[in-house]
């Protein structure tokens, strides 16, 4: 089946997580986030707006993402880069931005980095990507799922094993890339987070990541207090939160 870049992006309303810290090379700025790639960077923060309708924004309304192995191949290098501290791989500049469509992977990632990575405060970011009016006439951001942009490279040549796990992750992740900018209007909120500080905004949709409060750590963090540990993979975590979910379906629905 061929891909096409309207499968990839998709046509719902969602929301995205952008994790960031102070090593993060696409910071939060005023103007919101931007690529590392010098083609995005202008005077002031501010892409004209003339350059981004010629040079960018059109390559969402055709298949000319897709059908360009050369971005796909950026998409998967990006995916694989990581970022400073992250691994030793080292990360050259990138057309790319990355956020996640899983707020789960989100939280274990600010834990890894508070925790792992020892960064004093780690952000988060509420990014909402939705389909534009036909008739929208202003700045359009450019997004594609990135497992998916993966899946597409395979389409065309056999994926290397960097490539392949690349896509491993990106699925895991439930990764979105961003094409060069993420424009401020469209980052809904921002979260700081630190191990003496859980955004109280947070609590209640975060249940199911928490210990029963009997088992809490006397004078610990909100991090001593999760179902999983910091070292733990994602996949781990995710099947801790999960059974810890399912417990907390049971208690509600009376099963013993």
């Amino acid at each position: 089946m061929h891909t096409t870049t309207s499968s990839i992006q998709g046509n719902e309303h969602r929301l995205l997580y952008r994790v960031h810290d102070d090593s993060s090379a696409a910071p939060l700025t005023r103007k919101g986030f931007t690529a590392t790639s010098p083609e995005f960077h202008y005077k002031g923060g501010v892409i004209p707006a003339e350059v981004w309708h010629k040079e960018y924004q059109g390559l969402q309304e055709v298949d000319s993402l897709v059908d360009n192995k050369h971005v796909l191949e950026s998409i998967a290098a990006h995916v694989s880069g990581g970022w400073k501290g992250y691994h030793s791989a080292k990360a050259g500049p990138s057309d790319w931005i990355s956020t996640s469509m899983s707020f789960q992977w989100a939280v274990w990632e600010v834990v890894r980095r508070l925790v792992i990575l020892g960064r004093d405060s780690v952000g988060m970011s509420v990014i909402t990507a939705k389909p534009y009016n036909p008739y929208y006439v202003g700045m359009q951001a450019v997004w594609l799922k990135a497992a998916d942009a993966i899946e597409a490279l395979g389409e065309k040549v056999y994926l290397t094993r960097k490539e392949c796990r690349a896509l491993a992750f990106a699925r895991a992740s439930s990764e979105v890339v961003y094409l060069g900018k993420i424009f401020e209007r469209d980052i809904m909120t921002h979260t700081e987070w630190t191990l003496e500080n859980l955004p109280r905004n947070l609590r209640v949709s975060m249940e199911a990541f928490f210990k029963p409060k009997k088992q809490w750590v006397r004078g610990g963090t909100w991090v001593d207090q999760l179902v999983f540990k910091p070292k733990d993979s994602y996949s781990q975590a995710a099947a801790k939160i999960q059974e810890r979910r399912e417990g907390l379906g049971r208690l509600r629905g009376g099963g013993q």
